[in-house]
């Protein structure tokens, strides 16, 4: 039985979160409306995979997936995602003058919106990170029902009919 794991109401969730993002951040003085418009999508993909990593039992975060020994893996993986969103403008080449706003190429780029693309780095790769254990898991239920449920098992090939009883 196959059951739908994004239903209308989680991307509906997703959806109202997005736009409140936009408006919020689209509202604040000197923002950019794309740079708002890019970060609510970002944003929404985050909250439609909390929402759906917080209903469906598939998707629990909490079942004890991480082995003690893979500790390592999951901290680069972090320090990946969140080190670009914390100093992106030291990756991007912003210029600061004292007392004055960010410079990116001889134009200026306001705080705020350094703050929005700020935000949006984090949110993607969170949103990315958490799409990918979904993935991940659902991936690893796929094969329950099977006689062989091992969770790195390879999905054999379609093979053609064998007998012409089953063409």
């Amino acid at each position: 039985m196959k059951v739908a794991v994004f239903t209308l109401r989680s991307v509906g969730v997703g959806i109202a979160a997005g736009v409140l993002v936009v408006v919020a951040i689209g509202l604040l003085p000197g923002t950019s409306w794309g740079l708002a418009a890019v970060n609510g999508l970002s944003a929404g993909v985050l909250v439609l995979t909390v929402y759906v990593g917080m209903i469906d039992d598939r998707v629990d975060w909490n079942s004890g997936t991480r082995r003690p020994g893979r500790r390592g893996t999951y901290t680069l993986a972090y320090c990946v995602i969140f080190t670009p969103g914390l100093f992106v403008e030291y990756f991007i080449g912003f210029e600061f003058v004292r007392g004055g706003p960010p410079v990116l190429k001889g134009m200026e780029f306001g705080s705020l919106n350094l703050y929005a693309l700020k935000m949006l780095f984090l949110t993607t790769g969170a949103a990315a990170y958490a799409l990918g254990s979904i993935t991940a898991k659902l991936v690893h239920l796929y094969g329950d029902e099977s006689l062989d449920p091992h969770p790195l098992r390879v999905t054999p090939a379609d093979e053609p009919p064998r007998y012409p009883q089953d063409l």
